[in-house]
């Protein structure tokens, strides 16, 4: 009985663990998943706009922001660009994407 709690309690933790890459339309990632595959097309306009609903969706995740900012530098709009990487360094300091 307790080896098969552990087992559905190890399960529960792993899809807890994997749902915040998911939204509710199952199959389909998160706005920041989805604004980060449109930045890596180089789609920097589509990027901003599904970033700016990230950001107000979660708006703690230095991650959204930093992609933000860079997303807006790219279709030049400098001071929306300094504003989200300010906000991503007042949220984590010490942020870097190729840290997560």
């Amino acid at each position: 009985m307790i080896a098969r709690l552990t087992k559905v309690f190890a399960v529960v933790l792993f899809l807890a663990a994997a749902a915040p890459a998911w939204s509710a339309e199952e199959g389909k990632p998160d706005l920041f998943e989805q604004a980060k595959a449109a930045y890596l097309k180089k789609q920097f306009g589509k990027s901003a706009a599904l970033l700016e609903k990230a950001v107000a969706a979660n708006p703690n995740d230095p991650r959204s922001h930093y992609y933000l900012g860079y997303s807006y530098y790219k279709t030049r709009s400098l001071s929306k660009s300094l504003a989200a990487f300010a906000k991503t360094y007042d949220l984590d300091s010490g942020y870097s994407p190729a840290k997560k």
